[in-house]
């Protein structure tokens, strides 16, 4: 049996996990506020899904997808801000806070490898990838697309998945932003599942 191989990257849709906050306070908490990832739209996948599986010519391959272009958790808050014509601040996490709110919902074994992606990832884990092209190249950024691209697969997409190293676990994470002006969150309103669709390393 044939197979093709989606390599997606983080999920535009985690956003969804601002939802209540954005409603009742309009702010978000994140950790990394300023670290750009090319999330991308599930809708997104899913197209380039179907055409994997219409389209001859894909048996084999292996497709890494982004979105766009890369966006932080703060340019999220202003293109959310945007949409909805009222300002969304954005509260920073600690390292340490992040964690312990991950570890309610994700394996322990993981979370260090999830935040390291965030938070200092590799520059592979930052480029785009030209496996797919349609119209949510010329869309706003990947949080505030409410409808599916219209995706090809890209005749350069090559085959075999892209190399992909990490240190080993317990390496000394990059300098910690200052956060010593921020206000500190109240436990309701950290998202559940902010990075439940991200890679594991």
């Amino acid at each position: 049996m044939g197979f093709t191989i989606l390599g997606p990257g983080g999920f535009a849709s985690n956003a969804f996990a601002w939802a209540e906050p954005v409603r009742a306070r309009r702010t978000v908490f994140a950790p990394f506020a300023d670290v750009a990832l090319p999330v991308i739209d599930p809708a997104d996948i899913a197209e380039v899904a179907a055409a994997a599986l219409r389209e001859d010519g894909h048996a084999g391959r292996t497709y890494e997808l982004t979105g766009p272009e890369a966006i932080s958790p703060r340019g999220q808050a202003a293109v959310i801000s945007e949409a909805l014509g009222e300002e969304v601040a954005l509260v920073e996490l600690f390292r340490e806070e992040a964690h312990a709110r991950m570890a309610r919902f994700m394996p322990e074994e993981v979370i260090d490898g999830t935040l390291d992606v965030l938070g200092v990832p590799l520059p592979a884990e930052q480029k785009t990838s030209p496996t797919w092209r349609g119209s949510s190249a010329a869309r706003p950024a990947p949080s505030a697309r409410g409808s599916p691209a219209t995706c090809r697969l890209s005749g350069g997409a090559r085959p075999g998945a892209r190399g992909r190293r990490r240190p080993p676990p317990g390496r000394t994470p990059g300098p910690k932003p200052d956060h010593a002006h921020r206000p500190r969150p109240e436990a309701h309103d950290l998202p559940d599942a902010a990075t439940s669709g991200r890679r594991r390393h």
